[in-house]
């Protein structure tokens, strides 16, 4: 039975993970039901931002933009971060934007950046992997779009605390000393 998978049932549980249900930490529940998932109750400032630069033009754009910058806008705010930095992503006047407007300031990765505590890493799987190994290793969030196969367990191994959220396309880490290692699967 190694290979055989059961889709609708791996589908039911990705819904019930997306939604908040079956998210058993109080902390990985709250960022789901008020960043990742908020819902028509919580509408961020950028929202309105976001939606306007997608159906402008003029940002560089890409099938999912607008999702993950609304995701991106949730995340930040809820986990305070200060600091966005990008490693190579597709449209960077995006990510200075929602940067902006979560009250953070965002800035290109380079090999002199050193990750501190309130920092974010918007990355693409072609992020090298020590890069990823670094930012877990200071327990710096990341987001990972494109994720790329094996990267999740890469990165659950690297991951000794907190919380992975795992999807066929986006990867969302968040490190924490004060809780043990959780990781879900969900429709990101």
């Amino acid at each position: 039975m190694g290979g055989f998978r059961f889709p609708f049932f791996q589908s039911y549980v990705r819904w019930r993970h997306s939604r908040g249900f079956g998210v058993h930490s109080p902390f990985a529940y709250e960022l789901v039901r008020l960043a990742i998932r908020p819902g028509y109750a919580y509408g961020y400032y950028a929202y309105d931002a976001i939606d306007y630069l997608c159906r402008s033009g003029e940002v560089e754009s890409y099938p999912r933009l607008r999702k993950d910058a609304r995701l991106l806008a949730g995340v930040l705010p809820f986990l305070k971060c200060r600091r966005l930095i990008t490693c190579a992503p597709p449209s960077p006047e995006m990510w200075r934007l929602v940067a902006g407007e979560a009250g953070a300031t965002c800035r290109p990765y380079d090999d002199k950046i050193s990750f501190r505590p309130y920092d974010f890493l918007l990355a693409t799987s072609a992020t090298p992997r020590d890069v990823l190994s670094r930012t877990i290793a200071a327990g710096v969030p990341l987001l990972v779009i494109g994720s790329e196969a094996g990267l999740d367990a890469y990165l659950a191994s690297r991951c000794t605390d907190g919380v992975l959220f795992a999807g066929k396309r986006l990867l969302l880490a968040v490190p924490r000393k004060d809780m043990a290692f959780v990781r879900y699967s969900m429709k990101m």
